[in-house]
């Protein structure tokens, strides 16, 4: 949530648009201004007089398609599994054992 709420806000001060879209899902002020701190202390935005900033570092990021972390393999819980293909049974259909789904 916190890359999808830094995409939000950096979207709302390059559009110079109003914080309604955030406000709706159910982020506090508080949390936004935490956000923005955040925001300008990793130089995505900076502060003018005429209000907040995008700065290339900010754009780019706002621009990037990467919105959730990559998960790494946990080799140690990593199985394989190896069966043939005759070590497979299927047992024979019995009409009125198994009930068929009607939709």
């Amino acid at each position: 949530m916190n890359i999808i709420l830094k995409k939000e806000l950096l979207r709302i001060i390059n559009e110079r648009d109003d914080f309604d879209s955030i406000l709706s899902k159910h982020i506090t002020y508080p949390q936004i201004s935490e956000e923005l701190i955040n925001l300008a202390n990793e130089r995505f935005i900076e502060n003018t007089p005429d209000g907040f900033k995008l700065t290339e570092k900010g754009s780019g990021f706002m621009n990037s398609k990467t919105d959730f972390e990559k998960f790494e393999e946990l080799k140690e819980y990593k199985t394989e599994i190896k069966i043939r293909v005759d070590e497979f049974y299927l047992p024979k259909y019995i009409k009125g054992v198994i009930k068929e789904l009607k939709n």
